[in-house]
């Protein structure tokens, strides 16, 4: 007899939702973003919190690697890339 049983309240039978990890794009796009305004402290803290739940969705079986391999590259460059965007658009003005 099983004493609790794992039933999720939510399915989605639909071959979009596992590829790329949406969780793991979001974090490494945070963390390019760091990167490409030039906070580079922000921008390790960022990636090594992004890191950590890549291989948390992966241990916990809802991800393939490849899903947050992916997510991962895909999210850090275009973070960069919009926040070195930013970071030329929008100078920082001296007083």
């Amino acid at each position: 007899m099983e004493l609790f049983v794992n039933k999720p309240l939510f399915t989605m039978e639909v071959w979009w939702d596992s590829f790329p990890s949406g969780h793991a794009v979001f974090f490494a796009a945070l963390a390019g973003s760091a990167f490409g305004l030039k906070q580079k402290k922000w921008g390790l803290y960022l990636s090594t919190m992004a890191i950590i739940i890549a291989l948390a969705r992966v241990a916990a079986g809802v991800h393939w690697p490849s899903d947050v391999v992916v997510g991962l590259l895909f999210g850090g460059a275009v973070g960069f890339l919009l926040g070195h965007f930013f970071k030329r658009v929008f100078p920082k003005k001296d007083n």
